[in-house]
């Protein structure tokens, strides 16, 4: 969703009650996009209140007061798309929905009538709209110490998880070889794309994923090349010197 925002300007909405108190949420947000942490005096305070000022106008937060049914989050999202232009909704995680399933429907009819839910708004406003989910608990292969990478069916609930996506992506991080997988399982529409894998390593300085070799117990790459650039600086350019500002100013 951020690289949408630095790349293409979409505003984003997200609902992510695990992300709370809202500061600590966009001071990961912040640190990924200028590059630095906080500890230390790694980020100078001119770069904070930069990423501060953008963000402010480019990200909300979706936290109804009166409950986190789906209906009052998307009722928000709405507000949020024809006042702010928000143009990606992200959902993380779908199990912190308050669901109310009435009797006469099973969980998978109710998941099932939810992703048209979902689905529908989404071309209704025009938006992208990312759902986070977990699987369920997972079993190890015998013999093995790791978990298998669990796939889009393994979401707890119903199989609408795979069936009902347009795009469907697994990211599974193995600790023991420093890395991150991410799976693209499915693809609705094949000009759009296809299945494949692709690797990344973490940066616990500021939380950004770089591109990566394949690490195996049998191969051991170079380390990557890390980002720590401030994405803001090229992109504000721009306006900073339609506004009369020069570099070393």
């Amino acid at each position: 969703a951020m690289r949408l925002l630095l790349r293409h300007d979409w505003k984003v909405g997200y609902f992510s009650p695990e992300n709370t108190p809202l500061a600590y949420h966009y001071r990961k947000l912040i640190r990924r996009v200028v590059g630095k942490r906080f500890e230390h005096k790694g980020m100078p305070l001119p770069e904070a209140g930069q990423a501060i000022r953008y963000l402010a106008q480019s990200v909300f937060s979706i936290m109804p007061k009166e409950d986190f049914s789906v209906e009052s989050v998307l009722r928000i999202a709405a507000q949020l798309v024809s006042r702010k232009g928000v143009k990606v909704l992200v959902v993380d995680p779908f199990n912190r929905f308050e669901h109310q399933i009435p009797d006469w429907e099973t969980e998978t009819q109710y998941i099932s009538r939810i992703f048209d839910e979902f689905s529908n708004f989404a071309v209704k406003h025009k938006v992208l709209l990312i759902l986070v989910a977990h699987p369920t608990k997972l079993r190890r292969e015998p013999g093995s110490k790791r978990w298998p990478v669990p796939t889009l069916y393994d979401i707890n609930g119903s199989a609408a998880f795979f069936n009902k996506t347009d795009y469907g992506m697994v990211v599974d991080r193995n600790d023991e070889l420093g890395q991150v997988l991410v799976r693209v399982a499915k693809v609705r529409f094949d000009h759009l794309g296809g299945p494949g894998d692709a690797f990344f390593a973490f940066s616990t300085y500021n939380g950004r994923y770089t591109p990566t070799e394949e690490r195996t117990l049998d191969h051991n790459p170079p380390e990557p090349k890390w980002e720590h650039t401030n994405f803001l600086t090229e992109k504000l350019k721009p306006e900073q010197q339609g506004l009369g500002f020069n570099e070393g100013e």
